[in-house]
């Protein structure tokens, strides 16, 4: 398995419908949301795991019940809900309903300037037991740097991370690309998605 170290991103970028990159990813893009972004995704060197996020409007979040939320943590003789889909709230005196409020948007750094659009985290990716011992096996081996090592094993697929430990842990762990394993495991990602099964 060879990785093209051209598809290793790192910092915050945001991604289409289609998962096509919008810009270029940077360490601050917090504020720079382009109007067809979809998903939010953020990826550095020191966590070997990737977080991607959906992007709502909150104009145009219909705050269902089962995003709902009570907010217990507030000051005493107020009470209020949270949607867990686009983080707004509503908050009022213990004696007013909340239907007769309006829900206002969080105030946070996900949420830009311009527009009232908000992160939400749908996905992190997860890591494994070996993922230690195969980053130093990768940036020993001589093909990657320590920093490419961890940026490669928290964006890959489960095939391609077996793949890998199969092939820097010397048959320790994982599975041989084009085994039985590998066809059924069927998973895709940046590095494999073009690759002939």
């Amino acid at each position: 398995m060879k990785i093209d170290k051209s598809k290793i991103k790192m910092g915050i970028w945001y991604e289409d419908h289609d998962g096509n990159m919008i810009g270029k990813p940077s360490d601050m893009m917090i504020d720079e949301i382009h109007e067809n972004a979809e998903t939010y995704h953020r990826l550095f060197p020191l966590e070997v795991r990737e977080e991607v996020g959906e992007i709502v409007d909150i104009d145009k979040c219909k705050h269902k019940r089962r995003y709902r939320k009570k907010d217990t943590g507030l000051v005493d003789g107020l009470h209020g809900i949270v949607c867990n889909r686009c983080h707004s709230y509503k908050l009022a005196k213990w004696y007013i309903p909340l239907w007769l409020k309006k829900w206002i948007p969080p105030y946070s750094f996900m949420s830009t300037k311009g527009s009232k659009k908000t992160h939400t985290r749908i996905f992190t990716g997860c890591t494994y037991l070996n993922d230690e011992k195969l980053i130093l096996a990768m940036a020993n081996s001589g093909d990657y740097t320590l920093k490419e090592s961890i940026a490669i094993l928290a964006q890959c697929c489960e095939r391609c991370h077996n793949v890998l430990a199969y092939k820097y842990l010397k048959g320790e762990d994982g599975y041989p690309e084009y085994s039985d394993e590998w066809k059924k495991c069927n998973t895709q990602c940046d590095f494999c998605k073009d690759e002939e099964q």
